[in-house]
């Protein structure tokens, strides 16, 4: 049997990717790692009978003709064997995962696995095959994607508990958006795999994750509605009160956003001096305290308050 020490080539033996595993991609000297399902594939060299979850690194098409060129466990991505049953009580926290029917609870939950991102790491790509569903448990992901022109266009920063995910469940296409670490994040992932077996089954269970996905439309049309409509200060305001508030239920509510304020000025379209001006703005008043890295809404009835109106100096002119 050939040898399946980390970072080592491998001969041709048996064809056998094992369930839950994660393959490398690398392509011009960027890898990357992408969880699989049990699949035949080219001459791994893995049997059925090895622990896992393993790890293969794999060159696609355009590098060497897919060639499998070593086994291991990456360095900086990896699935743990960690049970994760004591994060059950922190998932019902967030009414969409609380809702959910008992046995669908169950089956999620008992089918997933975790993974660790470091700062700026991506769990995908836009245009990146789906491989399933995830759950942030600790840390943060923005969600966005970067123009040809290096423009980013930030669609929302998300915290534990939210799902991510669903959108390509339901037409099977490629991934949307980007979705990165802000700081060292925690997921939980429910390969796609599982999912289609539970929905072939049960396809009744189609409608809990098209609540899922139906809540994140109706934020994204108020989030249109407000860039189009508002003026800057309530923009921002609104934002701010969007986020603290878990963006209507996605993720846990916070009074601390740890966000920086070049962050939000990309979410709400302003400029970073803008967004300076009228956070200092609202700190003046005693809305908001402004620290390093984060905004510490202190009054929530005087922020919804300057989301409906200007609550003090206008910025003449500020750019958007």
């Amino acid at each position: 049997m050939t040898s399946t020490r980390p970072g080592m080539c491998l001969c041709s033996t048996t064809a056998y990717l094992v369930k839950e595993s994660f393959v490398q991609l690398a392509c011009g000297g960027r890898p990357r790692h992408f969880p699989i399902a049990a699949t035949r594939a080219a001459r791994t060299g893995l049997t059925p009978a090895m622990t896992f979850p393993r790890v293969v690194r794999y060159e696609p098409r355009s590098c060497r003709q897919n060639r499998l060129i070593s086994i291991g466990y990456p360095t900086d991505w990896h699935p743990m064997n960690s049970d994760v049953q004591r994060y059950r009580p922190q998932l019902a926290t967030t009414p969409w995962f609380k809702d959910l029917p008992i046995e669908l609870q169950d089956y999620l939950v008992a089918r997933s696995d975790l993974l660790r991102l470091k700062k700026g790491q991506q769990l995908y790509r836009r245009g990146e095959q789906s491989f399933g569903l995830y759950a942030i448990l600790d840390g943060a992901l923005s969600i966005g994607t970067v123009g040809a022109d290096g423009k980013e266009a930030l669609l929302a920063v998300l915290g534990p508990t939210a799902w991510i995910g669903e959108v390509s469940m339901f037409d099977g296409l490629p991934r949307p958006h980007d979705a990165s670490a802000i700081s060292k994040t925690l997921v939980l992932h429910v390969p796609g795999p599982a999912l289609e077996s539970l929905l072939g089954v049960h396809p009744a269970y189609w409608r809990n994750f098209g609540l899922l996905m139906a809540q994140k439309i109706r934020i994204s049309f108020e989030n249109n509605e407000a860039m189009i409509l508002l003026p800057a200060t309530q923009r921002l305001a609104s934002r701010l009160l969007l986020i603290a508030g878990g963006y209507g239920g996605i993720n846990a509510e916070q009074r601390a956003i740890k966000l920086s304020q070049e962050t939000l000025a990309s979410m709400v379209s302003l400029t970073r001096q803008t967004t300076n001006q009228l956070l200092k703005n609202l700190e003046s008043q005693g809305i908001v305290d402004l620290k390093f890295g984060e905004i510490v809404i202190l009054d929530f009835d005087r922020l919804h308050a300057a989301s409906r109106e200007d609550p003090g100096p206008r910025i003449a002119n500020p750019a958007a």
